[in-house]
């Protein structure tokens, strides 16, 4: 039984966790975070088009400064497909960026804290969260509520602890 679920276990043993996305959950980080913003962006032309001149400038400005915002911090945000811990050593990340994908490779003696939230309605969802020393911050497991089953979540807070040796602190 996958305990990680949505991620796909590619090695869990005594000295080495491997979580990578699924295809379809990557499909959709895809579609969110690159398609959706452009998107976005031709829908706020073709509206201005349609009713532009028939609202006020102010309005029309505030609406293309939020698009764009919006639209910036989707396309921009990097987001983590596959992790894997070597126990007691280091972590290592690989991110999704606008421009390609990132390996990153963090000494566990570099990690400041492990942090875990539990989200309840609209978001709802297990997310643990990394902080290094050097102030840097990273999802490492994102379970949504789809996937989200109660008994699994302190498995996998167990194992974390086990696997990194520091406490997590949330709920």
């Amino acid at each position: 039984m996958n305990i990680y679920h949505p991620y796909d276990v590619i090695a869990d043993n005594e000295d080495c966790l491997h979580l990578k996305e699924s295809e379809s959950r990557e499909r959709v980080d895809f579609v969110m975070r690159r398609v959706l913003p452009i998107f976005l962006l031709f829908f706020t032309w073709f509206l201005l088009q349609q009713v532009g001149s028939q609202m006020p400038a102010a309005a029309s400005i505030a609406i293309v400064v939020s698009i764009f915002f919006v639209a910036g911090l989707l396309f921009l945000r990097p987001y983590i497909t596959e992790i894997k811990i070597i126990d007691r050593q280091e972590l290592w990340l690989v991110q999704k960026t606008f421009n390609g994908s990132a390996e990153k490779t963090i000494a566990v003696a570099d990690i400041d804290k492990l942090v875990l939230r539990r989200r309840r309605g609209k978001v709802a969802g297990a997310f643990f969260k990394l902080y290094t020393k050097s102030g840097k911050r990273y999802w490492i497991i994102r379970i949504p509520a789809v996937y989200l089953d109660q008994h699994h979540v302190p498995l996998i807070k167990e194992r974390l602890q086990s696997m990194l040796r520091l406490q997590i602190e949330g709920d």
